[in-house]
């Protein structure tokens, strides 16, 4: 859910940041600036202090806040390389309205760069909510990062290799899940990156 807003966000506003440009680009390359300059988890604590996320609520925010931030940046750079293509101008001659141009010719040229980001980004994602659920910082009734918050509440975190059974299997499928995606984030990035196909 996460990756799916994240990449939702990212492409249809690079996309129109790119085409309009101007103070349209100027806002929204601002606000991701902005975005990226805060500290993530940071923000995303002090969020989970004032609000109760559950999965749900926890996967919109990391969307919302990774499609305004650094992922508009790519999206617009690869959207501007696809503006001064000829068929966009030939459709504009041709009377297409600024937002078929926009949904219909530059955003599926973004497809391939948005399937590679969703995979990074559910990577990220991953992460972000192991570490909230350790924290004990969300409404969840299980989760992996839980478990390692209940080993360390109840003192076996730093108990030594005695109890390493509490810690090292949720340990241990976080990152094997989080290497699962990124390693079909490379393989996604061979197919839709020409330069980076084996002749």
């Amino acid at each position: 859910m996460a990756a799916v807003v994240t990449v939702v966000i990212a492409t249809s506003v690079g996309a129109i940041a790119a085409y309009y440009g101007g103070p349209i680009d100027a806002f929204f390359m601002r606000l991701a600036d902005l975005i990226n300059v805060l500290p993530f988890l940071a923000l995303l604590v002090v969020l989970s202090s004032f609000f109760d996320f559950g999965i749900l609520e926890l996967a919109i925010v990391l969307g919302v806040l990774s499609g305004f931030g650094g992922t508009t940046i790519i999206f617009k750079a690869q959207a501007l390389t696809i503006k001064v293509k000829p068929y966009i101008e030939a459709a504009r001659v041709a009377g297409g309205s600024d937002l078929h141009i926009i949904f219909n010719h530059i955003v599926p040229n973004l497809m391939p760069l948005a399937f590679l980001n969703m995979m990074f980004a559910v990577t990220g994602a991953i992460f972000t909510e192991a570490a909230l659920s350790f924290f004990g910082l969300l409404n969840l009734r299980t989760s992996w990062g839980l478990m390692i918050n209940t080993a360390q509440a109840t003192g076996y975190l730093l108990a030594g290799w005695n109890y390493w059974y509490l810690v090292v299997p949720a340990g241990l499928s976080i990152s094997l899940l989080s290497m699962a995606f990124y390693l079909v984030g490379r393989a996604f990035d061979e197919v839709a990156n020409p330069r980076l196909r084996k002749r």
